[in-house]
């Protein structure tokens, strides 16, 4: 995780709660934003409304693939993947 991130996911408030005090994973649903261009297995940071980043993780889904599914209820980050900052 200390490589320099290849893209950022913006995540909304109850997203956040549950990375940081559920221990959960990052779905689909949770995410707001989804910016630069990254490949399934790249690190990306992850901040919340304000562009705080508080998290980075492994993505299990490329950038053009979070776009081109809105709806989709998928794991985006595993919780084993991710680390809180």
């Amino acid at each position: 995780f200390f490589h320099h991130p290849k893209g950022a996911l913006v995540v909304d408030d109850g997203a956040k709660v549950a990375l940081r005090e559920q221990g959960r994973s990052l779905l689909r649903p949770g995410i707001r934003e989804c910016t630069g261009t990254f490949a399934k297995g790249d690190v990306v940071s992850v901040c919340d409304v304000n562009g705080t980043e508080f998290a980075r993780g492994i993505a299990r889904s490329s950038a053009g693939e979070i776009h081109a599914a809105p709806g989709g209820k998928e794991v985006i980050l595993h919780r084993d993947d991710l680390v809180i900052l």
